[in-house]
């Protein structure tokens, strides 16, 4: 027999972020995830501010000084977060824009409101990922493959 942490990413979840604002995110699976982590480091390298990019390609990866990958794991969370709620976001509550109005739910409201609001950002990216990191400290991805045993013990 094996078991499996019980997760509930078949529905919709909404994200309580505080400060009155809640995200709804439609299900995505791992190979989702996967992509959309992918992506974020793809954004991330390309928006490299030019002096770094040019110590980058003059120094080998060994030799770059941390804060150097510091920078692009900075960028590749907040792309991360960015794309996950571009592609499988449905809609928030409690974010207006200057006007009074609701936010539109957009890929630069979403960008928007990381930038104000880093407590926002930091809620959201532990809970958007909470399950998909714990899938991934599970140390398997997938169901075991049909007759396959494990040792007692």
């Amino acid at each position: 027999m094996a078991l499996r942490l019980a997760r509930k990413l078949a529905a919709e979840r909404r994200l309580e972020l505080g400060y009155g604002v809640a995200v709804t995110v439609a299900p995505f699976s791992f190979a989702d995830f996967k992509q959309a982590e992918a992506a974020a480091m793809r954004v991330a390298e390309a928006h490299r501010p030019p002096q770094e990019a040019a110590l980058v390609e003059a120094i080998d990866d060994e030799d770059l000084p941390p804060e150097t990958m510091d920078s692009v794991r900075g960028l590749f969370a907040q792309h991360l977060v960015v794309i996950l709620l571009a592609r499988h976001g449905r809609g928030w509550e409690g974010v207006e824009a200057e006007d009074g109005t609701a936010a539109p739910f957009t890929t630069a409201a979403i960008g928007e409101l990381l930038d104000l609001f880093p407590g926002i950002a930091l809620t959201l990216a532990r809970d958007l990922l909470a399950p998909f990191e714990a899938l991934v400290s599970e140390g398997n991805a997938s169901a075991p493959s049909q007759g396959t045993g494990t040792p007692a013990g």
